[in-house]
């Protein structure tokens, strides 16, 4: 159970580096260059959310992805909290 909490906060966290903090805050230390975005077509895929610069956007299929992953995340946690008496 603990292997399957850690995995769902580690991919969480994997998918806002990759996405929101380059989505947000632009280049940094850990993304330099965007040219992975073009370069796997994720420039043509349905956006949702508005443009920012030239900056990645977080398409559809990976907002649901997020979405998802959250969720898990916050029921994993519930999971551990011991129960009412």
């Amino acid at each position: 159970m603990v292997v399957g909490a850690v995995h769902s906060y580690v991919w969480l966290a994997l998918q806002i580096r990759q996405w929101w903090i380059p989505y947000l805050f632009g280049p940094t230390a850990l993304h330099r260059d965007f040219g992975w975005y073009f370069a796997h077509g994720y420039d043509r895929r349905t956006k949702i959310l508005p443009s920012i610069d030239d900056r990645p956007i977080p398409d559809a299929q990976h907002l649901v992805l997020q979405a998802l992953s959250l969720v898990v995340a916050i029921a994993r946690h519930g999971c551990g909290a011991p129960s009412p008496d």
